[in-house]
């Protein structure tokens, strides 16, 4: 069903929901009952009475416009709409819901079910129960947001985000990945985690049996930066590559001394224009490797910063990365941050 101002409402669309006459207080009456078909009567008696707003239902297979709104209290079908789309019940096993805007699903996601957004976020008041050969795969262009309080709230999931994600729950055999913040207020286990920014969690992985968990932070800033010193090293080896081309005739020109006097003009324009270009290069040089310490010394202090956070416990097994550096876990620790220090992934107390 979707939500519509009376002033859009249509002779023969159909009420999804009852109407109900408010203005007398607890002494309601009922206007029209859901399923009725609607008439050029029944819209003037509806305008009549005050009413601004009605649900109406989609026929199948029918799209919503971007900004349309449609909402869903049961699911039979693959959902595609241009527009936002709210669901207010369970989605069944391996069902398809695409949505140009947000996506808002207030129930269960079963086995093999595939939820995106285009250009919205998606949020999810419920369980999402995936399989192991039947994941639950989640695209949102935005923020993500899962709230469910069992200890197992994700289970055999695959998703993505353009924003930040924060679940609200436990987390099992699952992938998350995400550009924002990555945020779980349970505990991960066997599962693969990873933002461009930093991942809080709260526990992360098995008390008893070593767990195969992954956490990895890949800072964005970092790897814009690295691309510039990508950048810097490419041109110096150009110049290193040109300037032992001159090497040769920066000798002679040193062999020669006073003696370049002696050369024809021609000879002499060559070798000062080989010499002026050979004292380029090696200024150009010197600045690029001061920038060079400079973007590495930025990316030193961005590495230092705690990236990945475990407020609770993280267990022997757990692998723990910062870029291109890890460590794995070897005993229990409680309340720890992790970061980049001397080249390496340190940890410390919270």
């Amino acid at each position: 069903m979707k939500k519509i101002r009376i002033r859009e409402a249509q002779i023969g669309q159909t009420l999804a929901e009852d109407i109900v006459d408010l203005s007398r207080g607890s002494n309601f009456s009922l206007l029209m009952k859901r399923g009725v078909v609607l008439s050029r009567e029944h819209i003037e008696k509806l305008e009549k009475y005050g009413v601004c707003f009605l649900y109406v239902e989609v026929p199948a297979g029918q799209k919503s416009s971007p900004g349309e709104t449609y909402e869903y209290d049961a699911v039979t079908a693959d959902i595609i709409s241009e527009g936002n789309v709210v669901i207010k019940c369970a989605i069944p096993p391996y069902t398809k819901i695409d949505a140009g805007k947000s996506v808002v699903i207030k129930g269960n996601i079963s086995e093999g079910c595939i939820v995106a957004s285009k250009k919205g976020g998606v949020s999810v008041r419920g369980e999402i129960r995936g399989t192991r050969d039947s994941l639950v795969k989640i695209i949102s262009f935005q923020d993500l947001s899962i709230h469910s309080h069992s200890q197992h709230s994700i289970t055999f999931a695959d998703m993505i985000a353009e924003g930040d994600i924060k679940i609200v729950g436990g987390i099992a055999d699952s992938a998350v990945s995400c550009k924002g913040e990555l945020k779980i207020d349970g505990r991960a286990e066997r599962s693969q985690l990873y933002s461009q920014s930093r991942i809080r969690v709260f526990e992360c992985g098995d008390e008893i049996e070593k767990d195969t968990c992954m956490l990895m932070v890949r800072p964005f800033e970092c790897d814009l930066l690295a691309q510039e010193l990508l950048k810097i090293d490419s041109k110096l080896s150009e110049f290193a590559m040109e300037r032992q081309k001159m090497e040769s005739v920066v000798e002679l020109i040193r062999r020669l001394g006073k003696g370049v006097s002696r050369l024809s003009e021609d000879k002499k324009m060559n070798l000062a224009a080989v010499a002026k270009r050979y004292q380029e290069i090696e200024r150009e040089s010197a600045l690029l490797l001061d920038e060079k310490s400079r973007v590495t010394k930025e990316i030193e202090n961005m590495m230092s910063v705690r990236r990945i956070i475990v407020s609770g416990g993280i267990y022997p097994g757990v692998k723990v990365s910062v870029r291109n550096l890890s460590r794995v876990i070897m005993k229990k620790k409680s309340s720890v941050a992790f970061f980049v220090k001397d080249n390496k992934v340190d940890v410390a107390q919270i």
